[in-house]
């Protein structure tokens, strides 16, 4: 597996990139000993750990629904993590997922951990509670093929949301200027909006505003669209807040 020290439940490092797809050598891990940056350990899933998929359940009701409904996949290498009510369940498998989760559920938060993630592993102590991560089922880590039932198991528990429910915005002020968009930050923004639940509707990408630090009447999921063709993005309640951004960056 692929090892990285970690500062609480976050990455020591100034980028952690590099080892999402090489492993680091037994001397660079004892130089970051040394250095004292191990305050925690982290494992990086994916490839890079032999296609390590890791299942992050959160949440007193989390493993036990997860144990009842999956009890074949439950009988793997398992971590308790130190939070005192989840559980980091170990898979490698043969076709890597795209990470999704399903956060605030009745039984917790639910992340399925892949390609670009990392996971505080033993003998980690929780930042919060200073309980330390311990081995919750020593067994090996459980071969699988794909995660097509598990996945819709997680998807189950986002909100369902029909396309009548959102509008693109009537009026749409288009930002001012010449300079072209490059298509690849519009994937990215796309493709970081989706990882935040956001469903697309067209050529729109819906979900709640990525600012909600900026509403003050209480509104905590106000509306926001991203449009996928003009990079254009609308917040009913924080109109102006896409444009702020864009004239911070």
């Amino acid at each position: 597996m692929s090892v990285i020290p970690l500062k609480g439940k976050r990455p020591a490092l100034t980028s952690w990139k590099e080892y999402q797809q090489r492993r680091a050598t037994a001397n660079q891990i004892e130089n970051w000993h040394n250095n004292g940056l191990f305050d925690n350990v982290g494992i990086v899933c994916g490839e890079v750990s032999d296609n390590l998929v890791v299942l992050d359940l959160d949440g007193v009701a989390s493993y036990p629904a997860f144990s009842a409904t999956f009890p074949h996949l439950a009988q793997t290498y398992t971590i308790a993590t130190g939070s005192g009510t989840g559980s980091h369940v170990y898979f490698r498998v043969g076709q890597m997922p795209a990470s999704v989760k399903a956060m605030g559920t009745p039984i917790g938060n639910l992340e399925l951990c892949g390609e670009g993630r990392q996971v505080v592993a033993p003998p980690s102590i929780h930042p919060t509670t200073s309980n330390t991560y311990q081995v919750q089922i020593e067994a090996d880590i459980l071969q699988i093929e794909s995660f097509g039932k598990l996945v819709e198991w997680i998807e189950s528990f986002k909100p369902k949301e029909t396309a009548s429910n959102w509008q693109p915005p009537k009026r749409i002020d288009q930002p001012s200027g010449d300079a072209v968009i490059n298509p690849r930050v519009i994937d990215a923004v796309a493709h970081e909006l989706s990882r935040r639940n956001f469903k697309q509707h067209g050529d729109w990408l819906h979900g709640s505003c990525i600012y909600p630090e900026r509403h003050k009447n209480g509104d905590r999921n106000p509306s926001f669209g991203f449009n996928l063709s003009s990079a254009y993005g609308h917040c009913y309640v924080c109109a102006q807040c896409w444009q702020k951004t864009s004239a911070n960056n």
